[in-house]
């Protein structure tokens, strides 16, 4: 027997889907970022006739990317950081690389802070009632959106830093634990133009007091996230084709995923 719980949820990713079809032209901007910073990802890890493993599922997010697809293997950027220094030494090699990663994640992060800004706010348009360029969403929502994934960004350094071992289970625990507890963020910042601290506590009231629907949500959407890596993995084994063919499909689904989640926080926000 289907409950109201899960009729809720499959009615906030049917309508979703319906509001990412007709603004489907959004579906370009993580398209033509991911095309620019993974592509040397990918061709430092691509061998003709050799298959990797790379399944992966994602929580909510505000911005698609290939990424919540597919996981790919080694330190992030790295392609990105080594290449140009590697007539120095090996500590200096080691000290530039790691400068050239976080200046990349500092860069980077402040692109998706600001595209999600005008991504969130086309999508969420009929509920916030703002019509503005895609550029001025970008700068009214940009300081609060940048911190809130900085902050993310420190967390997820952590990863790396930690050696395998049973604090470093715990650790992506709590993670994934905030991630669930926050998740709703920076959609509330767009949608409702509250401050970032307002919006952080009330995703987490959502989070808790709606637990039994918002579990429910998380879970479709990261078993979507899952089942949709399925078909990604095997086209990603194609070589440059198979990698932006692979590239559009998670731009477009993600697409249509955040607008479910933009319809999920329009049904539970209040």
């Amino acid at each position: 027997m289907t409950t109201d719980s899960q009729r809720s949820t499959l009615k906030c990713f049917g309508e979703g889907f319906s509001l990412g079809r007709q603004l489907y032209y959004l579906a370009a901007l993580p398209f033509l970022l991911d095309l620019l910073t993974l592509a040397p990802r990918y061709i430092a890890i691509y061998a003709p006739g050799y298959s990797r493993f790379g399944l992966s599922f994602s929580f909510p997010v505000a911005f698609p990317s290939l990424a919540n697809f597919y996981s790919f293997p080694g330190a992030p950027s790295t392609a990105f950081a080594s290449y140009p220094f590697s007539a120095l030494g090996a500590g200096d090699r080691l000290v530039s690389a790691t400068f050239g990663i976080l200046l990349f994640l500092i860069v980077y992060t402040a692109v998706v802070a600001f595209l999600s800004g005008g991504f969130l706010g086309r999508l969420s348009n009929p509920v916030s009632g703002v019509d503005l360029a895609f550029t001025s969403l970008g700068r009214r929502y940009f300081a609060r959106l940048y911190i809130y994934a900085l902050a993310w960004e420190l967390l997820s350094l952590g990863l790396t830093l930690i050696p395998l071992s049973g604090f470093l289970i715990v650790y992506l625990g709590i993670l994934f634990f905030l991630d669930y507890l926050l998740f709703l963020t920076p959609f509330v910042v767009v949608m409702y133009n509250e401050s970032l601290l307002k919006a952080l506590r009330r995703s987490v009231g959502v989070s808790t007091l709606l637990a039994s629907s918002t579990v429910a949500y998380v879970l479709v959407y990261a078993v979507a996230t899952l089942l949709i890596s399925i078909p990604v993995y095997f086209v990603l084994n194609l070589g440059v084709a198979g990698f932006v063919l692979g590239v559009a499909i998670t731009s477009y689904v993600g697409t249509c995923l955040v607008a479910s989640t933009v319809v999920y926080c329009r049904e539970v926000v209040h």
